[in-house]
């Protein structure tokens, strides 16, 4: 029998599909040139100390994920204009659901953790403490300004 993945080996393993993923979702809805210039990371907890913080839970019966994007005004204006909220929200929001369908489309993510219901996309600003889990993440580069992405991964667990 062939030996199953834990959920750290799975992302170190296929950490090359998250950093695509989030070049190509951020990259199609504001039309701009981004790209990976460090290697994305697998640790134990996401980032939460953004200006902005966008994220997006799902799941299923076996597994939960959340993506999180995080920004600091000053790097904000070299991708969007607005520090509109809605508006940020807006924008930010749907490039989680992007991010997200995206990873949805390779079997590699799909054939393990299935596909995850998505909530509505969250907005907060300052400072969020994530818990402990399992997570990918790492910055996109647009010319000089970064963005912060993240991605946790655990598995469901029951109130029973």
């Amino acid at each position: 029998m062939a030996h199953k993945l834990t959920i750290r080996e799975m992302l170190l393993k296929h950490h090359t599909i998250f950093e695509k993923s989030a070049v190509e979702s951020i990259g199609s809805l504001f039309q701009k040139e981004f790209s990976i210039r460090e290697p994305w990371q697998v640790t134990t907890r996401l980032e939460g100390k953004f200006h902005h913080i966008f994220s997006l839970g799902s799941g299923d019966e076996k597994f939960q994920s959340l993506i999180v994007i995080g920004i600091n005004n000053s790097h904000l204006h070299a991708i969007m204009e607005s520090d509109n909220k809605e508006e940020l929200l807006d924008a930010f929001g749907e490039v989680c659901n992007i991010y997200s369908g995206i990873l949805s489309d390779y079997t590699e993510i799909t054939d393990y953790f299935g596909y995850l219901r998505q909530s509505v996309p969250q907005y907060t600003n300052e400072e969020v403490f994530f818990p402990k889990v399992w997570a990918i993440n790492g910055k996109v580069f647009c010319e000089d300004n970064w963005l912060y992405f993240g991605c946790a991964l655990r598995p469901a667990s029951s109130i029973d």
